[in-house]
Formats: C-alpha cells, structure tokens, sequence
C-alpha cells in the first residue's frame, strides 16, 4: 500500500466509523505525532489529491454538518493548491469557498490576493496571525 492510500483508507476510516459512533474531545493528546519529509502533508501533490479526494467522497457528509465546514475545506485546498502554485484551481476553490458561505470574508480576501502574488498573500497572512494571537492572548 503507497503511502498516499495508506493516508486516504485511514480518513476514509474514520470518516465511515463516525456515521456509526459518536467521538469526543479528549483535553490531553494521545499520541505525538512527526512529520517527515516523506510524510503526505509535507508533499503538496499528495495533500492535495488526498484532500480532493475526500472532499469528493463524503461531499453530502461534509454539506450535512453546514456550509461553514464545507466553506472550510474548500479554503484549506485553496490555500494549498495557490502554495504550489496551481493558481487558476486555487482561485476557484476561493471562491467555491466564498460562494459557499458568504459570511467567510477571508476566502473572499484571498480570492482577491490570490491576483495580487504570493509575496503578498504570505504578509497578509502574517498579518491576520499576528492580529488573531493580540486578540487571543488579551
């Protein structure tokens, strides 16, 4: 088994027990876990193709739960995909996104750095990471 569909059996694991059980957070971690050069979500083309995978088979679950988590997952590939530089796929996902819940502002901000560069895009990045860690840790 490859390691790209090792990784999807186990989401797709999960994904299946979940329609079945019920899971709780658990405040303290179970496990520690690495990532390596070798591991799929340090390799863009496999997260990438893992993700479109998931997002494609458990569309109606993910819907299900609401349009900000589906909103969500579709921002997480766009990030990704304008990462490595499949900018034309990673506005559309933007903007699936933005589409999807109109309420995300920054799909919709990303949409529109996405034409502006990636220098750019990061600062911006930075910028909301700075601002979101002055509000949490106030």
């Amino acid at each position: 088994m490859t390691k790209i569909s090792r990784s999807l059996w186990i989401g797709s694991f999960f994904l299946r027990i979940s329609k079945r059980y019920e899971f709780r957070c658990i405040d303290e971690p179970l496990m520690i876990s690495y990532y390596t050069e070798d591991s799929i979500g340090c390799q863009s083309n496999s997260y990438i193709k893992a993700r479109k995978y998931i997002l494609n088979k458990y569309y109606t679950d993910i819907a299900k739960v609401g349009k900000r988590l589906l909103s969500y997952h579709y921002h997480i590939l766009a990030k990704r995909l304008f990462f490595n530089s499949n900018y034309g796929e990673a506005r559309k996902y933007f903007l699936k996104s933005f589409t999807t819940n109109p309420k995300s502002i920054k799909s919709l901000i990303s949409f529109m750095m996405s034409y502006i560069g990636i220098k750019p895009y990061k600062r911006m990045g930075s910028f909301w990471a700075n601002l979101k860690n002055k509000w949490v840790n106030q």
